[in-house]
């Protein structure tokens, strides 16, 4: 699915794959692995930031639908916190 959407959205924003690539800072090989399908484990910091490169939600990207979760499930939230010592 994030295959497909990616190049949807790109595609509808004008970008080329050597643009998106040097937005996220990676290469053109990258992009089109995801497009491609040969990408199809993503962590979620690399959803993010295709998702703000691409200007939508990791939602969307991910073809998701934010309203409807299946039962008993809850929105994800992450934060970065320093480890100390």
């Amino acid at each position: 699915m994030l295959a497909n959407k990616l190049k949807a959205l790109r595609k509808a924003k004008r970008m080329t794959q050597d643009e998106l690539a040097a937005a996220l800072g990676t290469s053109k090989q990258t992009i089109h692995r995801y497009e491609n399908g040969i990408i199809t484990n993503s962590p979620p910091e690399k959803v993010e930031k295709l998702a703000e490169a691409l200007g939508t939600t990791p939602s969307e990207l991910m073809g998701w639908e934010a309203d409807v979760l299946p039962e008993g499930a809850m929105p994800i939230s992450t934060k970065k916190l320093p480890i100390l010592g």
